[in-house]
């Protein structure tokens, strides 16, 4: 805090020390609207999409839809389904995408641009669950191989009832998750980009692994994928009578690069006395030709945990 406000001084020092006043003209330039494409593959039977409008800095809280348009998505060079309007701004597609397939989306819009973006989708994370640790607070996995960066993070649960410790329920099932805002590990692959100042002391039988902020991006060590088996622990904040979700993502690399600089963009603007953030020149990640936004694609597994402790092989 001290830091930062010695820098907004030194700022305003350097503003106010000239001899002379002169009329500063502050006016934004305005800002060309582009359409904004927002489709992310899973591994499930239907595909959402998001069409809109973008805004400038005075665009106001809603964003515009784009009311028309022909969205096809192609498997290679093989269309494999168009989407269909769903609500404002939402389409949908009934498909479930095949790991290892390339896929391009095209999307016309009348009497404007022709949007083009493309991904692969990627296979499953290998990995299992140590059934037998039994610790509350800390979890073990088994890592058989890596093939391409993945990502991980905990969900707060609202079904806690101890029945679902013998019949797990499905994340899809759960409509009141939350995410865990810190979460913790000790695996030797992980990015610590977003690592913070601190380490994590909710396990007493297992005390200073590393805190990361939301999100663990685990990327390959070393020019060739990782092929050995690996443990590694899994930890987030405790509570007694709560349930959780781990889940697990692989991602493509547009995926991966774009959750990678949504959460830099996100953490640049927390501290809201830093002025670092008044500079900013990082911009979310965007692979849309003709237009901006996101197309990527990534395969989810997750495991749940009744306390105690009970868990189970991820689910795809």
């Amino acid at each position: 805090m001290k830091q930062s406000l010695t820098t907004l001084v030194l700022l305003l020092t350097l503003l106010l020390s000239s001899g002379c006043v002169r009329d500063t003209d502050f006016r934004i330039p305005s800002e060309e609207r582009k359409v904004a494409l927002s489709c992310i593959l899973t591994n499930s039977d239907v595909q959402k999409l998001t069409l809109t409008y973008s805004r400038g800095l005075r665009g106001g809280r809603f964003f515009t839809e784009v009311p028309q348009a022909t969205v096809t998505l192609y498997a290679g060079e093989t269309p494999v389904g168009s989407f269909s309007k769903v609500g404002y701004g939402e389409w949908e597609l009934n498909y479930r995408p095949v790991a290892g397939q390339s896929y391009r989306i095209q999307a016309e819009i009348p009497q404007g641009p022709t949007l083009r973006a493309t991904t692969t989708m990627p296979g499953p994370v290998a990995i299992t669950y140590k059934k037998r640790n039994y610790a509350l607070r800390t979890k073990t996995f088994v890592q058989r191989r890596i093939d391409g960066p993945f990502w991980i993070f905990c969900l707060e649960s609202s079904l806690t009832d101890h029945k679902y410790i013998f019949a797990p329920p499905t994340l899809e099932s759960d409509t009141q998750v939350s995410l865990y805002q810190e979460v913790a590990t000790d695996h030797p692959d992980v990015d610590h980009f977003n690592e913070q100042r601190e380490l994590s002391t909710w396990d007493p039988d297992r005390l200073g692994l590393d805190i990361y902020k939301y999100y663990i991006r685990i990327a390959p060590s070393g020019p060739t994928p990782r092929s050995t088996i690996l443990p590694f622990v899994i930890q987030h904040p405790y509570k007694v009578s709560g349930a959780s979700f781990v889940v697990f993502r692989s991602a493509s690399t547009e995926y991966d690069r774009y959750l990678r600089s949504v959460i830099e963009k996100m953490s640049l603007y927390e501290s809201d006395d830093d002025p670092g953030a008044w500079f900013d020149q990082v911009a979310s990640y965007s692979n849309v030709e003709q237009g901006v936004g996101i197309f990527a694609a990534y395969h989810q597994s997750y495991v749940y945990y009744n306390n105690p402790n009970i868990g189970e092989e991820p689910k795809p």
